[in-house]
């Protein structure tokens, strides 16, 4: 993946993942230590040798990994929605979205963004991910990545419920709600103050009700 307009020439890829235990649990340490330097100086200030040094390891090893701080962060951003799919695969196939009422929908959407909202919070840079989103083209490439991965397994499901409904409009509905969710899950964690349990709930209320309407 190469970066776009003004970037061109930053190659945004990781090399190869390694197959190796020990390789792997470096380049796992490397994602954890980039994660924990972003919270503490941001995007800006972060460097390859800060992350190295950090690390335990040469600059040289981190180049085999990761060729620039901006690989780094896209591996993280990567691995970050890759647990959220994660997260919502195993709650879609638990039943979360076979509900019966506006009222249990909320409380099982309320569970499944309480979770995610939790992993966001508790991810090393989970919050410098987010921020990062539209500063760095490759990171939109990511998130659009996602989206597009949850919007197809969310309307397998909800075809199954309202297979009235023309799947054009039906498709929207399950992307607009999605951007919802992760649009919540930014400004909880961006004003710290907020009442969460409070917030997400109406959240899921609203799209609860929403769906109620078809």
């Amino acid at each position: 993946m190469q970066s776009s307009e003004g970037e061109a020439a930053v190659d945004l890829e990781a090399k190869a993942q390694p197959a190796q235990k020990r390789s792997r649990e470096t380049y796992i340490r490397i994602l954890r230590v980039t994660g924990e330097l972003l919270e503490e100086v941001g995007m800006e200030r972060i460097s390859t040798n800060m992350v190295a040094k950090r690390a335990g390891i040469s600059p040289p090893a981190l180049y085999r990994y990761f060729p620039n701080k901006y690989a780094l962060i896209v591996a993280l951003a990567e691995l970050i929605y890759a647990q959220f799919y994660e997260a919502l695969a195993e709650w879609v196939d638990a039943g979360g979205l076979d509900t019966h009422s506006v009222e249990e929908a909320t409380e099982s959407n309320f569970v499944i963004q309480q979770r995610v909202t939790a992993l966001v919070r508790e991810f090393p840079g989970g919050i410098w991910i987010l921020r990062s989103i539209h500063a760095l083209p490759a990171l939109r490439e990511v998130a659009n990545r996602f989206r597009t991965e949850v919007v197809e397994r969310l309307l397998v499901f909800q075809k199954r419920r309202y297979g009235h409904i023309p799947e054009a409009e039906l498709r929207t509905a399950v992307r607009l709600t999605t951007e919802m969710f992760l649009a919540t899950i930014a400004m909880l964690l961006e004003d710290p103050e907020l009442d969460e349990d409070k917030i997400n709930y109406e959240i899921c209320k609203i799209v609860a009700t929403y769906y109620g309407k078809f």
